[in-house]
Protein backbone atom coordinates (compact mmCIF):
# COMPACT_ATOMS: atom_id res chain seq x y z
CA UNK A 1 0.00 0.00 0.00
CA UNK A 2 1.16 3.45 -0.83
CA UNK A 3 -0.67 6.91 0.90
CA UNK A 4 0.89 10.44 0.52
CA UNK A 5 2.12 10.54 4.22
CA UNK A 6 3.42 13.86 3.75
CA UNK A 7 0.29 15.02 2.87
CA UNK A 8 -1.21 13.65 5.99
CA UNK A 9 1.49 14.72 8.62
CA UNK A 10 0.38 18.44 6.39
CA UNK A 11 -2.90 18.20 6.93
CA UNK A 12 -2.62 16.90 10.72
CA UNK A 13 -0.24 19.69 11.45
CA UNK A 14 -2.16 22.30 10.07
CA UNK A 15 -5.85 21.03 12.16
CA UNK A 16 -3.38 21.25 15.09
CA UNK A 17 -2.12 24.73 14.35
CA UNK A 18 -5.41 26.07 13.71
CA UNK A 19 -6.74 24.63 17.14
CA UNK A 20 -4.08 26.36 19.11
CA UNK A 21 -4.65 29.48 17.27
CA UNK A 22 -8.08 29.42 18.10
CA UNK A 23 -7.58 28.80 21.53
CA UNK A 24 -5.30 32.15 21.52
CA UNK A 25 -7.99 33.99 19.93
CA UNK A 26 -10.20 32.99 22.64
CA UNK A 27 -7.45 33.33 25.57
CA UNK A 28 -7.10 37.38 23.68
CA UNK A 29 -11.31 37.59 24.33
CA UNK A 30 -11.24 36.32 27.49
CA UNK A 31 -8.65 38.72 28.32
CA UNK A 32 -10.28 41.71 26.98
CA UNK A 33 -13.47 41.13 28.49
CA UNK A 34 -11.86 41.07 31.85
CA UNK A 35 -9.71 43.94 31.41
CA UNK A 36 -13.17 45.88 30.32
CA UNK A 37 -14.84 44.39 33.44
CA UNK A 38 -12.57 45.69 35.81
CA UNK A 39 -12.35 48.98 33.91
CA UNK A 40 -15.97 49.12 34.19
CA UNK A 41 -15.96 48.41 37.74
CA UNK A 42 -13.32 50.85 38.82
CA UNK A 43 -15.56 53.66 37.05
CA UNK A 44 -19.14 52.72 37.89
CA UNK A 45 -20.06 52.14 34.85
CA UNK A 46 -22.96 49.78 36.50
CA UNK A 47 -24.60 53.18 37.19
CA UNK A 48 -25.10 53.51 33.40
CA UNK A 49 -25.91 50.07 32.19
CA UNK A 50 -28.82 49.16 30.66
CA UNK A 51 -28.46 45.61 31.92
CA UNK A 52 -30.55 45.35 35.06
CA UNK A 53 -28.04 42.62 36.85
CA UNK A 54 -25.49 44.94 36.61
CA UNK A 55 -27.50 47.82 38.36
CA UNK A 56 -28.45 45.19 40.97
CA UNK A 57 -24.96 43.40 41.67
CA UNK A 58 -23.18 47.09 41.49
CA UNK A 59 -20.67 46.08 39.40
CA UNK A 60 -20.00 44.89 35.45
CA UNK A 61 -22.30 41.35 35.04
CA UNK A 62 -21.29 41.42 31.29
CA UNK A 63 -18.48 42.11 28.52
CA UNK A 64 -20.36 44.93 26.66
CA UNK A 65 -17.87 47.46 26.53
CA UNK A 66 -21.09 49.88 25.47
CA UNK A 67 -21.32 51.00 29.16
CA UNK A 68 -17.62 52.40 29.12
CA UNK A 69 -18.46 54.27 26.34
CA UNK A 70 -21.52 55.59 27.79
CA UNK A 71 -20.16 56.73 31.13
CA UNK A 72 -18.13 59.17 28.95
CA UNK A 73 -14.31 58.10 30.45
CA UNK A 74 -12.54 57.18 28.10
CA UNK A 75 -9.36 54.59 28.55
CA UNK A 76 -5.98 55.48 26.50
CA UNK A 77 -5.00 52.67 23.72
CA UNK A 78 -1.75 52.50 24.93
CA UNK A 79 -2.73 51.93 28.67
CA UNK A 80 -5.49 49.82 27.48
CA UNK A 81 -3.32 47.52 25.48
CA UNK A 82 -0.54 46.73 28.29
CA UNK A 83 -3.17 45.71 30.78
CA UNK A 84 -4.63 43.03 28.30
CA UNK A 85 -1.31 41.70 27.46
CA UNK A 86 -0.46 41.61 31.07
CA UNK A 87 -3.11 39.49 31.37
CA UNK A 88 -3.47 37.42 28.64
CA UNK A 89 0.44 37.00 29.77
CA UNK A 90 -1.27 35.69 33.44
CA UNK A 91 -3.65 33.37 31.20
CA UNK A 92 -0.88 31.98 29.41
CA UNK A 93 1.53 31.27 31.93
CA UNK A 94 -1.19 29.57 34.15
CA UNK A 95 -2.29 27.18 30.59
CA UNK A 96 1.60 26.30 30.76
CA UNK A 97 1.73 25.53 34.65
CA UNK A 98 -1.41 23.26 33.90
CA UNK A 99 0.58 21.67 31.09
CA UNK A 100 3.61 20.88 32.85
CA UNK A 101 1.50 19.69 35.81
CA UNK A 102 0.14 17.51 33.55
CA UNK A 103 3.28 15.91 31.91
CA UNK A 104 4.55 15.28 35.69
CA UNK A 105 1.38 13.45 36.64
CA UNK A 106 1.97 11.56 33.52
CA UNK A 107 5.67 10.98 33.99
CA UNK A 108 4.94 9.79 37.57
CA UNK A 109 2.23 7.90 36.94
CA UNK A 110 4.65 5.92 33.37
CA UNK A 111 6.83 4.84 36.48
Amino acid sequence: MHWDAEFLEDRARAAQQAAKQAQFDADWQQATAQVTREASDTIGCFRVCPLRACHRARRCCGGDPSCVKRSGHTVPPDVLRTLIDEVYAEIQDARREAEEEEEEVADANAC
